[in-house]
């Protein structure tokens, strides 16, 4: 059976330290504290259920903004940064071996029978 957890890596990148906490309705439990230049590496598995996490601004509760453990599978890395007095949070796609390679694959077996046919083209050709 195939590994099926992901890491993702939280980075906070602002001049404010960050709180992580997991939701659960309105219910907030703490999970990580992120100070300035600090990163989380958190670890979940594919097929767990959907959850979110809100990550709230430690000088001002207002400053919150809200990552999902879809969104954790789909990033390696999430960056938290300050942009004209907002946030921005910057994602870095995961890459996915498994398609690139079964498209690869494709492209060779392509690339195989374009040849052969030609081959088989000039044979012919030079037969005549």
């Amino acid at each position: 059976m195939a590994n099926s957890k992901v890491t993702t890596v939280v980075t906070n990148q602002t001049t404010h330290g960050y709180t992580m906490m997991v939701v659960n309705r309105n219910h907030y439990s703490t999970l990580v504290t992120l100070n300035v230049g600090d990163e989380y590496r958190m670890r979940l598995d594919v097929n767990w259920t959907y959850q979110e996490f809100c990550l709230e601004n430690q000088d001002d509760a207002a400053k919150r903004f809200f990552i999902s453990s879809d969104e954790c599978c789909d990033y390696e890395s999430i960056t938290i940064e300050e942009s004209d007095g907002g946030i921005n949070v910057t994602k870095v796609a995961r890459k996915h071996y498994g398609a690139d390679s079964a498209q690869q694959q494709q492209q060779e077996e392509e690339q195989k029978s374009t040849s052969k046919c030609w081959r088989f083209w000039l044979w012919l050709k030079a037969s005549q």
